[in-house]
């Protein structure tokens, strides 16, 4: 049985699907005979399809049992968006370069540049933020008034 492959979108993958009921279904000169062919070439697809969808998108299609491929690739199509706007929506931006998202929705981080610099860490101080020098701030009782 045919397995969506890494990188490859529910329709890409139907695609390929629909392939295996082309060169399994025999061509008859009876309408009748031909009509229960393709209705059993329909239904292998429609297996495939659940059966070799991976991810979240196979999971709610095999939660769903869809009566056709054209729903099955409705629902695997919106599951596949909504999976799309959320990583959008969580997209972290790295040295103010934008994080580039694939048609498949995976994320491509550009190149972190390090400066050589390393962030001074607070030393436990909560009052401190991180990356703040420490440098001794004047003592208030300090006299710093010039006579």
């Amino acid at each position: 049985m045919a397995g969506q492959r890494k990188g490859e979108t529910p329709t890409e993958f139907l695609d390929r699907c629909r392939l295996l009921p082309r060169r399994t279904v025999p061509c008859t000169t009876d309408p009748v005979l031909q009509r229960a062919y393709n209705e059993q070439a329909e239904r292998m697809l429609l297996l495939a399809f659940i059966h070799g969808l991976s991810g979240t998108a196979g999971k709610m299609i095999r939660f769903s049992l869809p009566a056709t491929a054209s729903e099955a690739l409705c629902i695997a199509e919106t599951v596949t968006q909504a999976e799309l706007q959320e990583v959008r929506n969580n997209v972290i931006y790295l040295d103010s370069e934008v994080a580039e998202i694939s048609p498949a929705g995976r994320i491509r981080k550009p190149a972190v540049r390090h400066m050589g610099a390393k962030p001074v860490a607070n030393n436990g101080d909560p009052k401190r933020k991180s990356g703040q020098a420490n440098q001794r701030r004047p003592d208030k009782r300090e006299s710093t008034a010039v006579l």
